[in-house]
């Protein structure tokens, strides 16, 4: 899948070290008994639930951070782009994604079980 309509694609060096960084970060936030093969997203204890993705959430001049796990692919992002995108995906699109800011401050879990989950660091 083609996710440079979302915005700029991230060198794969780059997201090796932001990969590596988040799971750094977010490790104490993991539940213990899941498998580190499964996707990062569904690894999270939540510190919120939501039913959807909310533009409310993030800075409109700001971008962030989109890790499309399922396909390895980090696109640096505007938040109206993103949260349109997975808002209007089809029922059969599944994605395991984390959207967060480039210092971690934050992270936003959605997992393939339509679950949004928010991460408070």
């Amino acid at each position: 899948m083609d996710f440079k309509f979302l915005g700029k694609i991230l060198s794969d060096d780059r997201r090796v070290e932001l990969r590596k960084s988040l799971i750094e970060k977010s490790t104490k936030y993991f539940y213990e008994d899941r498998s580190d093969s499964i996707p990062i997203s569904c690894r999270f204890i939540p510190s919120e639930l939501s039913k959807e993705l909310e533009q409310s959430w993030f800075n409109e001049k700001e971008r962030y951070v989109v890790y499309m796990e399922n396909y390895e692919v980090m696109v640096l992002s505007k938040a109206d782009d993103f949260v349109k995108f997975l808002n209007n995906r089809e029922p059969w699109q599944d994605y395991d994604a984390c959207i967060f800011d480039e210092n971690l401050t934050f992270c936003i879990a959605i997992t393939h079980n339509d679950e949004i989950k928010i991460i408070n660091y």
